[in-house]
Formats: structure tokens, sequence, C-alpha cells
């Protein structure tokens, strides 16, 4: 989709959003009247930074005066079909969320169409080593494969040594799990005696809820343990692409995001890091307008991807987060970087001709396709026009 006609679609959407908001919910009535918002004088996507900040204290203190869902919701709890809470990575009181059919056949929509840009198709089996809990987590990922057609295999409250089992009963061909878990399983796995590049059929391995996966040294270190092609995902908000350009695409169609000064809340120009904001253009119970997530990003333009897709990349994934920055001696550290080194380290004791470093921005490097070269598990139709394998 051309830059211009994307923009419309995001400016019709948002104006739609705020208008819903502003009819349906009490918190937001409050929150847009005191800085003056009217939705019909949104004229331009500019005019969003009119609007502030949305942070996660402030669902938080809301739902805890008026409990349990507060009075930023914009329907009844009895329209509800599922109820989640996040994870609480902050260490505090989760944030309770239901989701309506329409929310949450448009998370499944929005997940299918990012698995199928990585490479999931219908004939694929996914197994899922999660808990199915009230967490969000991976149930999204769940129904998106199913929306696809594929075979979805849920791996349950289990011990990992039955899990890896089931990966090579059911004859799995994609894993979805966090990228530490997928290098937990990894290292069971060896004292297992189980190679999981030969011994199983898993063929993409697709992370979520951790920067690790597109930390290169991670990254390089889960492909060469799984013998597979290892793919980040931001949720729905962001997703790699089978080229793995080393950057994830912004859904831009049903998120509007911004990068910014942690500190001042400033734009900062494209290509340098900053807090991603995010504004999500489809979710009608509880509108999610400008929120701070506290993700490090780099956005960098479309093209420095060769899929030909029109959305914009975070360069790198998410590079860590604004609340984990440590100062160690003056020097900002980051959790992700020390991460980094210490994959890295246990990459270099990996024998694997395809354990190569990841290509930086501006690159085009045929790197991510070794594994292809050197053990071609993934179906001809799942690989990119021009990879040397299609």
């Amino acid at each position: 989709m051309p830059r211009e006609a994307l923009a419309a679609l995001q400016l019709r959407k948002l104006r739609t959003l705020l208008a819903w908001a502003t009819r349906r919910s009490p918190f937001w009535q409050r929150k847009l009247g005191a800085a003056g918002v009217k939705p019909e004088r949104i004229g331009s996507l500019e005019d969003l930074r009119s609007i502030p900040f949305l942070t996660k204290e402030e669902i938080l203190a809301d739902q805890a005066s008026s409990p349990p869902y507060g009075t930023a919701i914009t329907c009844s709890p009895e329209l509800a079909v599922a109820y989640h809470h996040t994870s609480g990575t902050t260490g505090r009181t989760p944030l309770r969320v239901f989701e309506t059919r329409r929310d949450w056949d448009w998370g499944a929509d929005a997940w299918a169409r990012a698995l199928y840009a990585f490479g999931l198709r219908a004939s694929d089996v996914v197994y899922f080593p999660f808990g199915y809990g009230p967490f969000i987590g991976f149930w999204g990922a769940h129904y998106g494969a199913q929306k696809i057609g594929a075979m979805t295999v849920a791996g349950g409250s289990q011990p990992s040594e039955h899990r890896l089992r089931q990966i090579v009963d059911c004859g799995a061909t994609a894993v979805v799990a966090t990228p530490s878990y997928g290098l937990r399983l990894a290292a069971i796995a060896e004292q297992q005696g189980l190679d999981l590049a030969s011994g199983t059929k898993v063929e993409l391995l697709i992370h979520a809820g951790e920067p690790g996966a597109s930390i290169p040294a991670t990254k390089t270190l889960l492909e060469c343990k799984w013998g597979a092609h290892a793919g980040d995902f931001a949720g729905i908000s962001a997703f790699e692409c089978a080229a793995k350009s080393g950057g994830i695409h912004i859904a831009e169609d049903h998120f509007i995001e911004e990068v910014v000064d942690p500190e001042t809340g400033d734009p900062v120009p494209m290509g340098e890091t900053g807090e991603r904001i995010t504004t999500a253009l489809g979710i009608g119970s509880l509108p999610i307008i400008r929120y701070r997530t506290h993700d490090l990003v780099r956005r960098v333009p479309a093209g420095e991807c060769s899929c030909g897709r029109g959305f914009d990349l975070y360069w790198g994934g998410i590079l860590g987060r604004t609340d984990d920055v440590r100062i160690v001696r003056g020097t900002n550290v980051h959790p992700s970087a020390v991460e980094g080194a210490s994959c890295a380290g246990s990459r270099r004791s990996a024998s694997s001709a395809s354990c190569l470093p990841a290509p930086r921005w501006g690159t085009r490097s045929p790197w991510s396709w070794s594994l292809y070269r050197t053990s071609p598990k993934r179906k001809a139709d799942a690989l990119p026009s021009g990879s040397p394998t299609s």
C-alpha cells in the first residue's frame, strides 16, 4: 500500500476510534476533554500529538477505583467472549481486560497475517509450549494459526521433557515460545541426547514476549540449536517476515506507532532510538490511544526490507525497555546487550556453518537463508522471491 494511502487509512480509523471512545468511555471523555481534543478536529496524523500519553498506571488506577475493569471500557462485560490480563512485567498488579468477539477476531486475523508473512502455512503443525492461563501470552497466535488452517497442538502445563517428546511425536513443524524458553528446551534436549535439528521436523521458531529473537547472537544460537528459522514478533503490532532483513515490520494498518524521546516526549528522527508509543486502531472494548510501552526501538523505512511490504520496520526489533536501563560506571546498560554477549559466547561453541552474524541496517546479505542450504526443511512456498533456494 502506498504511504499516502496508508496515512489516509490510519487517519480515518483514528478519527473513528476517537469518536467511539468519546461517546462510550467515561475515562476517555475526561482525558480527551481535559486536553481539549475533539475527534472532529483531528485533521491529520500530526494532530495525534495533541492527545496526552496513556500509561499503564492510569489504567490500573482507574480499575482500582472502579473494579474490575474501570471506566475506560466502552461496552458491557456481558459482550465478552474471553478474559485475560497482562504479564505484569513491571512487577505490579496486572491489567485486566476482556475481549469482545469483534476484538478477538481482529487479533486473530492480525496474528494470522503476521504468521503467514513469516512462512507459516495450512500444512504446518504448530506446537505451543504455553500454560494457557489468563495471561494473554500466545492465545492470539493460537487462533491466528488456526485461521491460516494450520493444526495447533497445546503443550499445556507439563514438564519440558514431556513437551519435547510431544514435539517429536506430533511432528511439529513450528514452535511458538519465548526466546528464553526456546533455549531452555534446546538445553534439555541436549541433556536427553536429542538433536533438535535432525531429530524433529521443526522448521519455524516463532518468538514473542522478550527481545531475544532480534538480538543477533540469540537468534543465531536458537537457529543453530533447532536447525530452524527464528522469527521475532512484538505481539500483533510488529512482525518479522520471511525475508529476515534484520527488522520487524510495523502493522501500520492496525496501529499508529510513534517513536519519541523517553525524557521529553518529542518525536525522534527516523533511524534514532526512542520509546515506542502505540495506538491500536482495531481494539474497541478498551481503547488504547498513545500508550507508553516503555519499549526502545529504532524505526527505519520499509525499503530496508527486500520483501516489498510498505510497512516501516523496527530495526533489531525491541531493543530493550526504558525501565530496564541500569547505569554501570556511568554507562547505560540494557539487559539485551548482556544477553547478546552471553549468547555470542555460547554460539562460538556451536560448530555450525550456518551460524553467521546478522546483517546491519542498509546491507543486503543472504546469510539468513544459510539454514536452507545446509538443512532445507522449510517448504519452497514459504521462501521469499529471490532467496537462494527459491
